[in-house]
């Protein structure tokens, strides 16, 4: 099997705005990164750079200039947090909160670093699937972090439009005990086996997620102010424990001598998110696909409802319910099928419907009138509607796409459609949300005892219909 390019991924939370002690540890990693001239990502909380702009550290501000900038939400842990004040809400009012709160932070962010985020990653727990509209609103083409409540087997994928690498199989972090004698021989030692694997695959991408703060303070500062959902006012705030001098130096020595050691493997490259989007291209965007393309996939779409391959291009459930509803309606007014089907990026529905027929077949003209008005929920909304009406009937959307792909398929048989009959479809891709992942982040240490995210699970499970494999470019 060939060798692969194995590519490191630095990214580094920057986000305790409360103690002054800890802005100096982003300078000095982003020096560290200059000097062998890579980059780390650096996701920054809004209120950090606001403070540090407060508190004259330009010297901070300018050292992170030459580095890959992400953005890391805009207050991070102080409540309510985006878990918190999305719990209860819909798909559409979730995901305008989800702006109206977090635009300030990008904003201050474009403002003073004069770039648009390469990426985004939510903080500790606060994962949500409204980031992800919001992302290609704000044209941030990137979600970076460590947890999520999709995944993809451990592999980079793509999420409502949006390159995501999350929850990665290789990946690891780097903790509080970086000043240990023996830290930098203990992070390589768990380094090389992932390094290894990805090599011998044919390459791919070790996660390293850390903090800044951990080379400075022995707690986080969130966990010290607001555990289990406290909020104290702001003269309430603490400061977490600090090392002293010499532990934070030897943190400095021991991430300079891991990050040596990385450079001198063969095939590695250490490479800030900006870079990974350029190595994986959404290769079914701005596509046409032939008709005999379109109807391999109906094929399939009969069967099981997920993701798919065609022709070299990764194509999604919601991708493919526009893909084989757009020649069907072209041939309700054409009388023939189109030739070429374009594109397009199109959402998860957004409830949970149940279809409701009577029987087992439903009227041509019915199944038309779905159709149409099908295409144009998508059009207007860009989402896979969350029911189909014909006629009197309703359909899930599942049950819907599986009709449709049989009738497609009859139609280039050389079938003529009479009655249409009914396919219930097998909506797989949905196994790629679980609610263990979710529970995970309810844990953590800022939310209250016994905090559950509403309906903000049953979201994310409905947009994995836009879940999709994120493949490298090779070469």
């Amino acid at each position: 099997m060939a060798m692969g390019r194995v590519h490191v991924l630095f990214w580094l939370d920057t986000e305790d705005y409360i103690t002054p002690e800890s802005d100096d540890a982003p300078m000095r990693l982003a020096e560290i990164f200059s000097f062998y001239n890579v980059q780390g990502t650096f996701k920054l909380v809004g209120e950090k750079v606001r403070v540090l702009e407060r508190r004259g550290r330009t010297d901070v501000i300018d050292a992170l200039r030459g580095q890959d900038i992400g953005y890391h939400t805009d207050f991070h842990s102080k409540p309510p947090t985006i878990t918190q004040y999305l719990a209860e809400m819909d798909w559409d009012e979730g995901v305008t909160e989800f702006i109206r709160r977090e635009t300030p932070g990008l904003l201050d962010i474009q403002r003073v670093f004069g770039i648009t985020p390469s990426c985004y990653g939510h903080g500790g727990g606060t994962w949500g699937p409204h980031a992800f509209p919001a992302l290609q609103t704000w044209g941030i083409p990137c979600y970076v972090s460590g947890s999520s409540y999709v995944a993809l087997n451990g592999r980079p994928f793509s999420y409502c439009g949006v390159l995501a690498f999350s929850a990665l199989e290789h990946a690891m972090s780097i903790e509080f005990d970086i000043d240990r004698p023996d830290a930098a021989t203990q992070l390589l030692a768990r380094l090389t086996p992932m390094y290894e694997r990805l090599q011998h695959d044919g390459g791919g991408v070790i996660s390293i997620g850390t903090h800044p703060l951990q080379w400075v303070t022995d707690e986080f500062w969130d966990g010290v102010n607001f555990p289990r959902g406290r909020n104290p006012l702001t003269e309430g705030w603490v400061r977490p424990p600090f090392k002293p001098p010499e532990r934070v130096e030897a943190g400095y020595r021991n991430f300079r001598t891991f990050l040596e050691a990385i450079l001198r493997l063969p095939d590695v490259e250490v490479s800030p998110a900006h870079r990974l989007i350029g190595l994986y291209p959404d290769r079914a965007r701005g596509r046409t696909f032939s008709l005999a393309d379109v109807v391999s996939l109906a094929r399939a779409t009969t069967d099981v409802i997920t993701f798919y391959r065609i022709d070299e291009a990764d194509v999604s459930a919601s991708e493919a319910f526009w893909l084989i509803i757009a020649p069907l309606v072209h041939y309700a007014v054409q009388k023939e099928l189109p030739q070429d089907i374009s594109h397009r990026p199109v959402l998860g529905p957004v409830r949970q419907t149940a279809t409701d027929l009577g029987g087992d077949t439903i009227p041509t003209t019915a199944f038309t009138e779905g159709l149409e008005s099908a295409a144009r929920y998508v059009e207007h909304h860009g989402r896979v509607p969350s029911e189909v009406w014909v006629g009197p009937w309703r359909m899930s959307p599942e049950d819907f796409l599986a009709t449709a792909a049989a009738a497609l398929v009859a139609l280039a048989d050389g079938k003529l459609l009479d009655d249409v009959h009914i396919r219930r479809g097998s909506l797989t891709c949905t196994q790629y949300a679980r609610e263990e992942y979710a529970r995970g982040n309810w844990q953590w240490v800022c939310f209250p005892d016994g905090f559950t995210a509403g309906r903000t699970f049953d979201l994310a499970r409905l947009q994995t219909w836009t879940i999709k494999p994120a493949g490298m470019e090779q070469g």
